[in-house]
This record gives structure tokens, C-alpha cells and sequence, in this order.
């Protein structure tokens, strides 16, 4: 993810202008996914990295109406979660990136999304998806 984030943030600040990233990693939610019968009724870990880039610099003062705070990546976590439930990965991550681009300030949104703990693998497997406005 951090080669990820680093490509980004370059291709973000190509123009000599200032861009923050902020980020949300490794967020872990018990959540019912998955388009298996045996996913059904039961809950999964799963993690959340959410990353964004801001164009400028986000050290604007609190209250300012253009400031991003990180509970706003949390926020949005939240809220999409507490739709519905999600047959697929991908759906949670777009619809993630769609909430977050309501605010103005965000030039790209980045989230991955990974089921932990799946039986018969060592690893994790999910999804990756990156959005620019």
C-alpha cells in the first residue's frame, strides 16, 4: 500500500502545488459480506484502509470550512456500513469512495477492503479500488 500511496501522491502533485494524504489503515470490522451460502448470517473480519489526497495543505485551522478531519474517513466508514449488507467487497469500497467524494477538497480516494481469516487460505484476499475526481 505504500508504494500505492507514494505513486499518488506524486501523480497528484505533478502540479508544483502542495497535496496531503491523509489515512485510515487497518481498521477491523466483524461484518456480514459475501455472496457464499456459507457467509449468510454469519460475520466476518474484515479490514479497511481508506486513503484520501487532499490538493493544498489540510493545516487549516479546525474550523475552517475547508479542513478534512480523519474522523470524516471513520464517518464515512461508519455510514456506509451501517446501509446494509454487502454481497461483494468492491460494492463496500465504491460506495466508500462515493460518500467520501461529497467533500470538494478530495482529488483522489483510495480504499482497500480485505476479508481476514478466510478457511483454507494463510492470506487475506479483497479488493482495491482508487478513484480520482
Amino acid at each position: 500500500m505504500n508504494d500505492l500511496n507514494g505513486n499518488f501522491n506524486n501523480l497528484i502533485s505533478t502540479n508544483s502545488e502542495l497535496s496531503t494524504m491523509l489515512f485510515l489503515e487497518d481498521e477491523t470490522r466483524e461484518i456480514e459480506v459475501g455472496i457464499h451460502e456459507y457467509e449468510q448470517g454469519f460475520k466476518q473480519s474484515v479490514k479497511f484502509d481508506i486513503t484520501v489526497f487532499v490538493s493544498g495543505n489540510n493545516s487549516l485551522e479546525p474550523d475552517s470550512p475547508d479542513f478534512l478531519s480523519y474522523e470524516f474517513l471513520k464517518e464515512s466508514l461508519d455510514s456506509v456500513l451501517e446501509i446494509k449488507r454487502y454481497d461483494l467487497l468492491e460494492t463496500i469500497a465504491n460506495e466508500i469512495i462515493e460518500l467520501l467524494f461529497k467533500n470538494n477538497n478530495i482529488a483522489a480516494a483510495s480504499v482497500k477492503v480485505s476479508k481476514l481469516e478466510i478457511p483454507g487460505l494463510s492470506g487475506n484476499l479483497g479488493c482495491l479500488i482508487t478513484k480520482f475526481k
